[in-house]
C-alpha cells in the first residue's frame, strides 16, 4: 500500500491540511506493521548502506515511539563497528534538536519535551550520520515528519557547517508517491527500509 498522489503547487495552508490528512492514513497503517521483524529485517540491510559505519563515524538515531520503526537492532550492527552513537536532545519547541553521545546502558532523562534523552552530562556531538523517524517519504527523498520541524531546522543548520548524510526509517509501506515540498523543508539522502537502502533522486 502507497500514500496518496499529491501535487506540489499548493498554498502553505493547502499545504498543511495534506499533510494532516496524510499522517492520520500513513499512521494507521503503521499501526497494523509487524514492528519487530520489520526491525530486525531493517538490521540486516546494513550492509546496504551508502556508507558503512565505522569507530571515524558518529551516529544519531532515536528512541522510537508508538507505532515508529524501531531502530535499535540496526543500532546495535553499527555499534559493533565502532561508531559513536548519538540521541537527540530537545532544547525547546522553535529550535533545532542538540546531541549527545549515549551508549547502551546510558541513563535517560526527560527532555524539553518529555522524550527520553542523554543526560545533561554525555557530550554534545555534531553527528556525521542522522537516522530520522518519519511518517511518510517519497523517492524524492521528501520526509513527512510529525509536524513540529525539528529535524529540518537541524539539518539544515548541521549541512550549513558542512557535509552530513540523512537517512530516514521506515516501513516500506510508508512510501508515497508524492510529498509536497515547503521552503523550509529538508530532504533526505536517502531511505533504509527492511526492504534496503533507497537513494533519493535528485530533482
Amino acid at each position: 500500500m502507497r500514500g496518496a498522489n499529491l501535487i506540489k503547487a499548493m498554498t502553505a495552508s493547502e499545504d498543511d491540511v495534506l499533510k494532516a490528512s496524510l499522517r492520520r492514513r500513513l499512521r494507521a497503517l503503521r499501526q497494523g506493521l509487524d514492528g519487530a521483524s520489520a526491525a530486525s529485517a531493517l538490521a540486516e540491510q546494513v550492509v546496504t548502506l551508502p556508507v558503512m559505519p565505522t569507530k571515524a563515524h558518529t551516529v544519531a538515531f532515536y528512541m522510537p515511539m508508538g507505532a515508529e520503526l524501531d531502530p535499535r537492532p540496526l543500532v546495535a550492527r553499527i555499534a559493533a563497528e565502532g561508531a559513536t552513537l548519538a540521541l537527540p536532545v530537545t532544547v525547546a519547541r522553535g529550535q533545532a534538536l542538540i546531541f549527545r553521545t549515549w551508549r547502551e546502558g546510558d541513563g535517560l532523562a526527560p527532555d524539553a519535551l518529555g522524550m527520553a534523552a542523554p543526560l545533561d552530562t554525555a557530550p554534545p556531538v555534531h553527528p556525521d550520520i542522522i537516522l530520522t523517524p518519519l511518517v511518510g517519504f517519497d523517492r524524492f527523498g521528501r520526509r513527512l515528519g510529525q509536524g513540529g520541524g525539528f529535524y529540518d531546522r537541524t539539518l539544515r543548520e548541521l549541512r550549513a557547517l558542512g557535509s552530513i548524510l540523512a537517512i530516514g526509517l521506515a516501513f516500506a509501506e510508508q512510501e508515497c508517491d508524492s510529498l509536497p515540498e515547503g521552503p523550509w523543508d529538508e530532504s533526505l539522502d536517502g531511505v533504509l527500509t527492511p526492504k534496503g537502502y533507497r537513494k533519493a533522486i535528485q530533482t
